[in-house]
């Protein structure tokens, strides 16, 4: 009965863990630079993006961005 416990927030975990800055640029496609966070979660929206990017997006502290590098980056910084 532990172990189940133990593994079922381990099955959530692994969900985030394996979203990375590389995948989240599929949900900002189409979207023209520079543009600003609220732009991003728009088109993230659009592109059909799971909630854990979007809860992530919206903790960006960058409000502005000039290319897919620097959201991937930022992606990477609020996550961890």
């Amino acid at each position: 009965m532990v172990q189940r416990q133990t593994q079922q927030p381990g099955r959530s975990g692994n969900k985030q863990s394996h979203l990375n800055a590389a995948q989240v640029e599929k949900y900002i496609a189409g979207i023209d630079f520079p543009c600003d966070k609220e732009g991003l979660i728009d088109c993230a929206k659009k592109n059909k993006a799971p909630d854990e990017v979007l809860d992530v997006m919206q903790q960006f502290s960058q409000k502005e961005f000039n290319s897919p590098m620097e959201v991937a980056q930022q992606f990477s910084q609020t996550r961890h």
